[in-house]
């Protein structure tokens, strides 16, 4: 197992390798990289298992060396170093798939902990990978047999391709690293999403390869089928001569149509271009690009050879502006008609993508929770287990997702509250710009400036309203949210405490404990299925 360490000050380099006992965690090599171009360049040269990455760095930083690693060695555990604890960060790791997020400066012993744990995940995914005994394999159906045989073709590490290639020849499929290649990705979306009484992957399979057989595929093209972490069926079609060359558009459209015809015409199918085996894990990411920028959801053919969607139209600042001057002008349906068509407008062209889709969201996100704020309404109240935080924190995945997410926002400020007696609604505005703010370290007096009243007149006004006092309120506004998170998302412990205003691990761990009785980490195993 090799880690890269990068960072643009040698001294903290030096520091996390002398004071790292890699070995005892089963690290092998050690490497390290000044820079995001250093790094790029070891990790095309060399097999990185853990890439532990600081964030803040001259030229290129640390999020958008993170973004090319995603993009190009998907499997590689990755985990951020920060001496800011900004919530923008820790947001956009957590997009990116980051596996921890650490606050500098942290003792070696917590950066040595997380590091064991990313290793006992790489052990435990190469556990899941390993082929079974050729034996034991053949008492399965061969579709079944070959599966996980087929999945390890695209993993990153060459051991596992090495090993899944010499089974595959010594089964009959005479796969070679210079075998002519074409991918394709099928994506049903009634099964994907698990809808009851759908299919089995085993008979989706079968239908699969019938229709490829139907629509004349040539008999010395091999097919392999897999199904992959998306609930996506991946396809391998290859031969050892040119045949794929001669295959003409129409066979893929052929083929489509019985998918739809036989399976679901819920279906999105996407053609990659003929290749040589050497290249299936970059195609396979390529491909995964298009499959992304599907936001619509829609059931189509794609050849991947086309252009990358456009961006955002440069009036959408203009846009979002004027629908927050609106709100505040009474307009809510209005508005919320205009962002709606505004969505259906971008899935109808060609600027419906994810990194679109999650730009729009965060925009409106902003617009709604101010609002919701300025209406005296507790953002925390207008979530519950029908559709709760999480949920809507992901809405920018695809635009049914964002339109509803967006009709739930309207709901929410037509249940804002009536007008209050001033002191009740000093209360209530400080309530509400404690959750909006939840994710920093508030102060008593911070509040109480930002209602215009002195704290310790705050601090007794407050008291009389709700019972207790604001350090206790804000203590327990962070946990609900704790508990919120930790039962309905997959954050990584470190970044829950860190979404709820905790920079010190240790602390949030103690504080929690101290209310529930157990560590967060044991609360969650408790309380989900995970």
């Amino acid at each position: 197992m090799n880690i890269l360490l990068v960072d643009d000050q040698q001294s903290v380099v030096n520091g996390l390798i002398e004071n790292l006992n890699f070995k005892k965690i089963g690290i092998e090599k050690v490497f390290s990289a000044l820079s995001a171009k250093q790094a790029r360049k070891i990790m095309k040269k060399q097999q990185i298992d853990i890439l532990l990455c600081d964030i803040e760095m001259p030229e290129e930083n640390g999020l958008s060396l993170n973004q090319w690693v995603v993009d190009n060695y998907p499997s590689m555990v990755r985990i951020l170093l920060t001496s800011h604890a900004e919530f923008s960060y820790a947001q956009q790791s957590i997009k990116l798939g980051c596996f921890d997020y650490i606050i500098q400066p942290a003792p070696y012993d917590e950066i040595e902990e997380c590091l064991k744990k990313a290793a006992l995940k790489i052990q435990q995914d190469r556990n899941i990978n390993t082929l079974y005994d050729y034996g034991k394999l053949y008492l399965f159906n061969e579709l079944e047999n070959l599966d996980r045989i087929i999945y390890n073709l695209f993993s990153s590490h060459q051991s596992n391709v090495t090993e899944a290639v010499l089974y595959l020849n010594k089964v009959g499929y005479p796969l070679q690293r210079d075998s002519q290649i074409q991918l394709i990705m099928v994506d049903i979306f009634p099964f994907h999403k698990q809808d009851a009484g759908y299919l089995s992957n085993h008979s989706i399979k079968k239908n699969l390869i019938n229709a490829l057989r139907e629509s004349a595929l040539p008999e010395s093209v091999f097919i392999l089928i897999t199904l992959n972490r998306y609930k996506m069926f991946v396809i391998l079609l290859f031969a050892n001569t040119n045949i794929l060359s001669t295959i003409t558009e129409d066979f893929y459209k052929d083929f489509y149509l019985k998918i739809t015809e036989n399976i679901s015409d819920q279906t999105a199918c996407y053609v990659g271009k003929i290749s040589t085996f050497d290249v299936l894990h970059d195609e396979a990411v390529y491909i995964h690009s298009f499959v992304d920028n599907n936001v619509t959801e829609k059931a189509e053919l794609v050849f991947c050879e086309q252009e990358a969607s456009a961006d955002l139209p440069l009036k959408l600042t203009y846009q979002v502006d004027r629908w927050e001057k609106m709100l505040r002008s009474g307009y809510k349906n209005i508005v919320m008609s205009e962002i709606l068509r505004y969505i259906d407008m971008i899935a109808a062209s060609d600027t419906a993508n994810f990194r679109n889709l999650c730009i729009l969201h965060q925009c409106l996100t902003q617009i709604f929770f101010r609002h919701l704020y300025e209406s005296n309404l507790e953002i925390e109240s207008i979530f519950s287990e029908s559709y709760c935080y999480s949920e809507y924190m992901d809405a920018f995945k695809s635009v049914p997702a964002l339109k509803k997410a967006v009709c739930f926002m309207a709901k929410a400020m037509d249940d804002a509250p009536k007008q209050l007696s001033a002191e009740e609604d000093d209360i209530e505005v400080a309530k509400t710009y404690i959750i909006t703010n939840i994710n920093r370290n508030i102060t008593v007096k911070e509040v109480a400036d930002h209602i215009h009243r002195s704290p310790e007149y705050f601090t007794k006004l407050f008291k009389k309203a709700t019972g207790m006092n604001v350090k206790d309120y804000i203590t327990r506004k962070k946990h609900e949210i704790a508990i919120d998170l930790l039962k309905n998302s997959s954050l990584p412990v470190s970044m829950v405490a860190l979404e709820i205003g905790y920079t010190n691990f240790s602390h949030f761990t103690q504080i929690f404990k101290s209310i529930e009785g157990v560590t967060p980490t044991a609360y969650r195993q408790k309380n989900t299925d995970n």
